[in-house]
């Protein structure tokens, strides 16, 4: 029969059927069936046997896709990190797909762009940095949800909205075709996935979908890799608030265990002194604490501050002001300041070296018990200091009588109502009087005495014969804590009565001491004597105008020849008028004091040395000489040695016109 298979040909059909479903390649179909081995001459057959055989070989081929794709969403599943999925969905689609490139945009729904956000194949930084209006192009068409677009030649193809600098890109990357579809998550288009060639193609309706069952798992992933993302940053914000919360309660119980500490020292009424160390302690940190003007009270280690009193002084108004811890620069290191207040008032302040520490809360509540202590300090010290004021006014009352109710008040103090007592006038400037007064009461805590403010300056009562000495000594005490002091000692006297006499002459001898520019020292009666005493009676302009109407022509000769004539004169007077003495005390010739006193005698005068006029002189030298000399010093200074004993330098001194 015509057409019929040959009983050869029907052999040769198994081997063919074996073939087909062991799968062939249709090339190699074709090479078989044009063999006379396994041939057939039936074209109807052999047609039949290609379209069984290109039916078999795309189902094995959307076999594996489908298996290359289920692995594909399995892989981007597992990822959980933004940037590595888009790097494996390009990636991945490029390989499967066999383009030149692949990549994957996002939009920027605020600009109305959609932006390349990772790329793989891509050669050029410009086509990376693609910037793309929605609706413009292939992937601002595709980005912006419609459905899938390609074109086999971008640049010559006029249906799509073209843009110059985009166009630009694309002819330098050497695109042609492109194909891309919308990533949708959740209703929302959020980008696209794109692939191209460097060469013109038209992709498949299976190419395409195939893109498209891509796109719709990574966007799948995408999404979930960043709910997995907000998921990790919600619970590390959950950890750090959990972390927050238990550092906020470890605060709290350091809160109230300090409480406990500060709470225990008030109800024992620990000084500042004791409290001091405990916070050190409890903070683990050096602490100093100073009052209002910025000096140190006391600190955790000795010599911790400098002293540098108006930048700490500076500080304490700043946390006084802002209510709260300031750092600030002591010595070159750093340390956090928090004042202590009450009300508007600055009473002093804490000070903890180190910078702004955790603990600032802590450093607070301490300044809030210093504040307590201070102001516990402040009271007593007002009550004590009311109670000294109003004894001290007593005993310098002209209507006082002395009687007993005021001998009984004075013995309170340990003090001897029948004397001896020195009494010292303490002139300090009125900003540090409180000052003065707290270290005054310090001084006096190992000693006997009185000591409150009187009619504008702290008066001082001490017992005993040498009042020099306490007077020295609250000098120096005031001159450690950084205050300003003038002080005038009484010499001993004897009874109440004696005090008001004590007050008035050590009144005279601040006064001097104001006079001849001496402040800052203190003195008695035996550094002034009646000069000094006479000083304290007038004023400075009235002194200087004596002493120059007395000794002006030798203090010009001395300024102007470097020459001692003022002190020989001075120390010929202080001697009883006696050349002997002078010499041996001048330790010089008698030839050169004779011939000095010749010259003085010249420029004052003869009378200079003799009867009423002497005294005048003698006055007006005294009050030279504690003005030159001062208090601390020896009022005779050792003059060097002669180097004439024969008096021949002296007698052209005295000859020189």
């Amino acid at each position: 029969m015509t057409g019929a298979n040959s009983p050869e040909d029907d052999k040769g059909l198994p081997a063919l059927l074996e073939l087909l479903d062991k799968g062939i390649a249709p090339l190699e179909l074709e090479n078989v069936l044009a063999s006379h081995r396994t041939g057939t001459k039936d074209p109807r057959a052999a047609a039949a046997l290609r379209r069984v055989n290109n039916s078999l070989w795309e189902a094995r081929r959307r076999e594996a896709l489908l298996r290359t794709l289920h692995a594909t969403a399995t892989d981007l599943t597992a990822i959980r990190d933004v940037e590595a999925i888009l790097s494996a969905i390009v990636r991945r689609t490029r390989s499967l797909m066999g383009t030149d490139m692949a990549y994957i945009s996002l939009n920027d729904d605020e600009r109305r762009q959609t932006y390349i956000r990772m790329a793989d194949g891509v050669a050029t930084a410009a086509y990376r940095a693609i910037r793309m209006p929605l609706g413009a192009g292939v992937l601002g068409k595709v980005a912006r949800g419609a459905s899938p677009a390609q074109t086999e030649d971008y640049l010559t193809d006029e249906t799509f909205i073209h843009i110059p600098e985009i166009d630009d890109a694309v002819a330098g990357e050497g695109v042609k075709a492109i194909m891309g579809v919308p990533l949708r998550a959740s209703g929302t288009v959020i980008g696209a996935l794109l692939v191209a060639n460097r060469h013109r193609h038209v992709f498949s309706s299976d190419e395409v979908a195939f893109v498209e069952s891509i796109g719709a798992h990574a966007a799948v992933a995408l999404e979930n890799a960043r709910a997995f993302g907000e998921m990790g940053e919600a619970l590390t914000a959950l950890d750090e608030a959990r972390s927050r919360n238990l550092e906020h309660l470890q605060a709290l119980q350091d809160l109230v265990r300090l409480d406990e500490v500060l709470t225990a020292a008030l109800l024992e009424s620990k000084s500042v002194e004791k409290i001091v160390p405990l916070l050190a302690e409890f903070l683990r940190s050096d602490v100093a604490v100073v009052d209002a003007t910025g000096t140190l009270i006391t600190s955790s280690r000795d010599e911790l501050i400098a002293d540098d009193i108006t930048g700490v002084q500076q500080a304490a108004a700043r946390s006084a002001n802002s209510r709260g811890a300031v750092e600030l620069s002591v010595a070159g290191e750093p340390w956090t300041l928090v004042a202590a207040t009450a009300g508007s008032e600055c009473l002093g302040a804490v000070l903890v070296a180190e910078p702004m520490p955790p603990s600032t809360a802590l450093v607070e509540r301490s300044a809030v018990y210093l504040s307590i202590l201070l102001l516990f300090e402040q009271v007593v010290l007002d009550a004590e200091d009311h109670q000294q004021r109003e004894l001290i006014d007593d005993m310098l009352a002209e209507w006082s009588d002395h009687g007993p109710a005021l001998r009984r008040r004075v013995s309170q103090y340990r003090l001897t109502p029948e004397g001896p007592w020195c009494v010292h006038i303490v002139d300090v400037p009125v900003e540090q009087r409180y000052r003065a007064l707290v270290v005054l009461r310090t001084y006096l805590h190992e000693r006997s005495g009185l000591v409150s403010l009187h009619e504008g300056h702290l008066c001082l009562v001490t017992p005993g014969e040498v009042a020099l000495l306490d007077g020295q000594g609250a000098l120096k005490a005031l001159k450690a804590a950084d205050v300003t002091a003038t002080i005038g000692c009484s010499g001993p006297v004897n009874g109440l009565a004696g005090v008001r006499r004590g007050h008035r002459y050590a009144q005279a001898i601040v006064r001097a001491l104001e006079v001849l520019g001496r402040e800052g020292e203190a003195a008695d009666l035996t550094h002034l004597g009646t000069a000094g005493i006479l000083l304290g009676l007038t004023d400075q302009r009235l002194a200087q105008d004596f002493v120059e109407v007395q000794l002006g022509p030798i203090l010009d000769y001395d300024r102007h020849r470097n020459t001692d004539l003022a002190f020989t004169a001075w120390t010929f007077l202080d001697t009883g008028s006696s050349l002997a003495p002078t010499a041996q005390r001048l330790k010089v010739h008698p030839n050169t004091v004779r011939q000095r006193l010749e010259r003085i005698d010249q420029l004052l005068g003869a009378d200079w040395r003799r009867g009423g006029r002497m005294l005048d002189s003698h006055v007006a030298l005294r009050m030279w000489r504690l003005r030159s000399a001062g208090t601390g010093e020896e009022l005779v200074q050792a003059q060097p040695e002669d180097p004439d004993p024969t008096g021949r330098f002296d007698d052209q001194i005295g000859t020189d016109a």
